[in-house]
């Protein structure tokens, strides 16, 4: 018996020491978490501690199985002068928990409830007023009176009448006032108070820039709430200009709660890259406002100008009015208003597309600016075997090739075509002119030009509407590419729109321009020759409305029509200035729809002209063109 009972004692002691010693590693394990803890927040190198902060406190979060995802921050858009016309901010929510902040618990007793909210509301009366002095202090707008009332709501307006948990106390802060929301509640030391973070995409120019530049969207196709461009550059470039999100990884406990991350688990985010583009705000706010004056003065349904530097060839402008405005796209077909028809839209170009067959059969030698033709004499008309061709104005006298583009002769441009040239000798004007060919822009979509095939055309239909400008569809962008090789010479450059791109401290400019696709259409002196005749166009021809008292112009008037309506399209292209045979800029403005109210109410010189004008007067004197001295006045001043 006596056995027995030490062979049980000695049993207990080997538990007992079995015990002290689990017990002893498992506070030593602990103690090492610990000090292991400590280490980590001391001795880490400071960068990664603050960027771990900055992670937890700034970041635009989703769950993403088990971890977060940090949004990078979209890269910004900028015009040549770095003006921002897109940029990204984080936004802020300022959000309110009553309960943490009253510091009174819901009873959930239903005989107990009237007793809490008397308790409650003396909380609520007892703090409104400082908090709502507070952040009146730091930017936020809100009454003691209002706050009072949606507190006592929100105790109120939960499931069965108790209280809600959160409520928002103001919206869209920006990083300013977040900071100094934030610094004032913690001075305070007011319990309740947190924030929610989002990144916001904001258009400084809005509707100005909104159909080149583009807005972004959700994007349920691509992935569950990404935000992606959804036009103009934002679309085109939306991956680069997105980044590269980052992953925070965590651990879960049983209930599925995520655990505090571990900082070596850390994918950082990549910012997107920032794109800056050739055009010029200003440029564009010129435009932009001479097509908003005078689309519907003159009942036009749509309106497109382009502007390009004749230097380089680079995009200053391009917009279509009415254009969209990126905070207002929920309302009723305002969507639509984001298509830049500028580049987009096609129509049939009617007489300016004259120049070109003409430099085509000086450069040739078909023709020259001396040479005569019979153009309908008095009764302005002249049959093409089964075609006639009828004169806007007569011209009882013959004219010479300069002075059928002074007048914008219709018989005089088909002799030239027809009879010169030939049909093949204008499809190869065509082909040499790059008139199908993609430009390569680096605007999404952009659209080339389209003629009645090759094999499809005769001499007496195709042959003589080519002249005219039917049968042949152009953008208004396809237009001012055509009238840039005049304006450089004879010397064909490929336009393009993208200037730079910043990013992960790299810089990287895109190709010149002038290396873009560059080939030698015309002879300069045939360039020469055919502007200078587009400038007597201006001074006593058809684009006398264009003509400016300051710089020396040359232009085109067209004025297509659409058929079997009383509808046109009246057009200009132009480049200034001129006299000193090297050009600054070139402008294109097109009009659409605009109705015939009588005698010179629908062309391109009456209604087209007057929007060039101001748009090169205004883009000559942005840019510092000196002005030209000599210029006569319209009421025979010199200047």
């Amino acid at each position: 018996m006596s056995h027995s009972r030490e062979a049980h004692g000695l049993a207990t002691a080997a538990r007992s020491r079995k015990n002290a010693r689990v017990l002893a590693m498992t506070l030593a394990i602990a103690f090492t978490l610990v000090v292991g803890r400590l280490w980590v927040l001391t001795m880490l190198p400071e960068d990664r501690v603050l960027a771990r902060a900055q992670a937890q406190l700034h970041r635009s979060e989703r769950a993403e199985g088990r971890g977060l995802t940090e949004q990078p921050g979209r890269g910004g858009i900028y015009d040549r002068r770095g003006r921002p016309l897109a940029v990204s901010y984080y936004e802020h929510d300022l959000v309110l928990d009553p309960l943490s902040m009253i510091g009174v618990e819901p009873d959930k007793r239903p005989s107990h409830r009237s007793e809490w909210l008397m308790k409650a509301l003396q909380r609520i009366d007892e703090r409104v007023s400082k908090v709502a002095g507070l952040l009146n202090d730091a930017g936020v707008a809100i009454t003691k009176e209002r706050l009072r009332v949606r507190l006592i709501w929100s105790l109120t307006g939960g499931r069965e009448g108790g209280p809600k948990r959160w409520m928002r106390v103001a919206e869209r802060l920006s990083p300013m006032e977040y900071r100094r929301v934030s610094e004032a509640l913690e001075r305070a030391k007011i319990k309740g108070f947190s924030f929610e973070h989002r990144i916001r995409r904001e258009y400084p120019y809005g509707a100005l820039c909104s159909q080149m530049v583009g807005v972004i969207g959700e994007s349920p196709l691509d992935a569950p709430e990404r935000d992606a461009g959804r036009a103009g550059m934002e679309w085109a470039a939306d991956r680069a200009i997105e980044g590269q999100k980052g992953r925070l990884h965590a651990e879960a406990d049983r209930l599925g709660r995520e655990l505090l991350l571990d900082l070596d688990q850390v994918q950082r985010t990549r910012p997107g890259v920032d794109l800056t583009l050739t055009l010029d705000a200003e440029v564009q706010r010129f435009c932009f406002e001479a097509l908003a004056k005078a689309c519907p003065a003159v009942g036009a349904s749509r309106a497109s100008a382009v502007v390009l530097s004749a230097k380089d060839g680079e995009l200053l402008a391009a917009c279509t009015w009415p254009s969209a405005d990126p905070e207002r796209l929920d309302r009723e077909g305002e969507i639509g208003k984001l298509r830049l028809g500028a580049l987009l839209d096609r129509f049939e170009p009617g007489s300016v597309i004259k120049p070109v067959f003409v430099s085509w059969a000086l450069q040739h030698g078909k023709v020259s600016m001396s040479s005569v033709f019979d153009c309908g004499g008095p009764d302005g008309v002249h049959a093409f075997g089964p075609r006639v061709v009828t004169e806007y104005i007569a011209n009882p006298n013959p004219l010479t090739t300069e002075m059928i583009l002074v007048k914008s002769s219709n018989v005089g441009a088909v002799r030239i075509g027809i009879d010169a040239l030939g049909l093949d000798g204008m499809y190869d004007a065509l082909q040499a002119f790059r008139i199908a060919n993609h430009p390569a822009l680096g605007y999404p979509a952009s659209v080339r030009g389209t003629f009645t095939k090759r094999r499809d055309a005769t001499v007496h239909w195709t042959g003589i509407s080519l002249c005219q400008g039917y049968e042949i569809m152009l953008s208004p962008f396809g237009l001012a590419r055509l009238y840039l090789v005049l304006a450089r010479g004879g010397e064909f450059v490929e336009p393009a729109v993208l200037k730079e791109i910043r990013g992960q401290g790299q810089r990287e400019t895109t190709p010149p321009v002038t290396e873009r696709g560059r080939a030698r259409i015309l002879d300069r002196e045939v360039a020469d020759s055919v502007r200078s005749a587009l400038e007597r166009a201006v001074e006593e021809g058809t684009g006398k409305s264009a003509r400016s008292d300051r710089w020396s112009v040359a232009a085109k008037t067209g004025t297509p029509r659409f058929m079997n309506t009383a509808l046109y399209n009246p057009v200009m292209c132009a480049m200034a200035p001129v006299a000193a045979r090297s050009p600054e800029i070139v402008v294109v403005v097109q009009f659409k729809d605009v109705p015939n109210r009588g005698p010179r109410t629908y062309t391109g010189g009456t209604v087209a002209g007057p929007v060039v004008k101001e748009i090169v007067e205004r883009t000559l004197n942005y840019l510092g063109i000196p002005e030209e001295p000599g210029r006569e006045s319209k009421n025979g001043e010199i200047r």
